[in-house]
């Protein structure tokens, strides 16, 4: 897995690298995930997320993501939000989750309720 970290203070990036590591290897998730962390002071003021996870690529079996962590709580916290993003890491990187905001179904061609 090649994880490349943005922000957060050295502690924190030595702690989230050594995570990772350690949840790519207990989760199976081979070496061709790239993962990008960025670490933010506004994501939980401005959206109420500790954490989160986006793929780059297409929406099944992506092997590309950018995790945001919110670094205004403690270390620990951090870690417990790094280590649930990285099961939705698995999740979507082996098909066992989709993003169905990003799947081209139309439903347009379904009679619409009527009051």
């Amino acid at each position: 897995m090649l994880v490349s970290i943005v922000g957060g203070n050295k502690t924190i990036r030595s702690l989230t690298k050594s995570l990772v590591e350690y949840c790519a290897d207990k989760l199976n998730l081979n070496d061709s995930i790239i993962l990008d962390i960025e670490f933010t002071n506004k994501l939980y003021k401005e959206d109420g997320l500790l954490g989160e996870i986006d793929f780059d690529d297409n929406n099944h079996r992506p092997k590309e993501f950018t995790m945001t962590v919110d670094n205004t709580v403690s270390k620990r916290r951090i870690m417990e939000t790094i280590a649930h993003e990285m099961v939705h890491v698995k999740q979507y990187a082996k098909g066992e989750l989709l993003d169905l905001s990003r799947c081209a179904v139309s439903y347009t061609h379904l009679p619409q309720p009527t009051n």
